[in-house]
């Protein structure tokens, strides 16, 4: 995939979306149509069916006999990194998306992202909205403190990364040149694999801009494979975060609490989905290694100041407890 995005010649100014579909099919026709009806329509629409087993792969191949921009895939199911991966190998746009086919996105997102491009910045981005379904009876929520318009250098945008402040690890809110992809690609297999690539990205580029407008609509599915239950698989999400440290400190040593604030965040968080899940008792022995891991950095979590105060009292409850409640 490395080589084909180098060898590959691209279209000045398209914009490749690709969209990852497994089984979205009641949520697939307002998510395409909201690309389709895109203000800037210099687009290529990759339609990656990963191997759907519920009609989304036909809605797509209907979708591509009504829109010319459109392109569609098949493939096994092999998860949505693989889906991705292949969406880079087929893309021949100047800049790379993402949206996911169970959310939608404004009409203007691609132009005003388009917009921030032409300010010399690698990584443009928007701000997002979840939205709950209605018997959840739950208000919309903004993912991250809201900014105005604001460019980053590339080590104030590391620093907005790893703390997840104005910028975050979603691949999906955001517009990129399509060579910061070269040499980088979505881990097979794996949870939470955009946090290695979305901070490979970040520290390949020269200028990341936040547009400072809400204009991604992520969409709440209760049965989504990110809210089931706690799976061994989840522990990807502290295995990411500790590389990152390990690279930050290597790097750019004058962000490493900031990257050790994102690792305690992760081994905090999956400890906590540990407690909610069913089988608590499963998971004993990994939830005592991450409790030992919160001891030995018991220090740094007291004396770091960007882990909020939220993280730090649910640390201390872990470590002074006994077993998983």
């Amino acid at each position: 995939m490395e080589n084909e995005i180098s060898k590959t010649k691209f279209i000045p100014d398209l914009i490749s979306i690709i969209v990852p579909v497994y089984n979205t099919k009641d949520y697939l026709r307002r998510c395409l149509e909201s690309i389709m009806n895109q203000t800037y329509s210099k687009l290529e629409i990759i339609l990656i069916d990963d191997g759907s087993t519920d009609g989304s792969g036909q809605l797509c191949d209907s979708y591509q006999a009504l829109d010319s921009r459109i392109k569609v895939f098949h493939q096994q199911n092999k998860g949505a990194a693989s889906a991705r991966n292949l969406g880079l190998a087929k893309a021949k746009g100047e800049y790379i998306g993402f949206v996911d086919s169970d959310d939608y996105i404004k009409e203007d997102m691609y132009d005003s992202l388009h917009d921030g491009m032409e300010t010399g910045a690698d990584i443009v981005c928007c701000g997002t909205v979840l939205l709950f379904p209605a018997k959840m009876h739950k208000k919309p929520e903004l993912s991250a403190k809201f900014p105005n318009p604001i460019s980053y250098t590339k080590a104030e945008a590391l620093k907005e990364l790893l703390l997840v402040r104005n910028l975050d690890f979603s691949p999906c809110n955001k517009l990129y040149r399509r060579m910061l992809f070269q040499g980088i690609r979505f881990p097979d297999g794996k949870t939470c694999e955009d946090y290695p690539v979305i901070y490979e990205l970040v520290k390949k580029s020269r200028k990341v801009d936040n547009i400072g407008k809400i204009k991604y609509m992520y969409c709440y599915r209760a049965d989504s494979i990110s809210k089931q239950q706690f799976r061994m698989s989840r522990m990807s999400y502290v295995l990411f975060t500790r590389d990152i440290m390990k690279d930050v400190v290597k790097e750019a040593p004058k962000l490493r609490k900031c990257a050790e604030a994102l690792y305690i965040r992760s081994v905090v968080d999956t400890i906590s989905d540990m407690e909610k899940c069913g089988q608590k008792d499963r998971y004993n022995s990994i939830y005592r290694r991450l409790k030992k891991l919160l001891l030995i950095m018991y220090g740094n979590i007291c004396f770091n100041s960007y882990i909020p105060w939220k993280t730090k009292k649910k640390a201390y409850q872990i470590i002074y407890q006994r077993g998983i409640q």
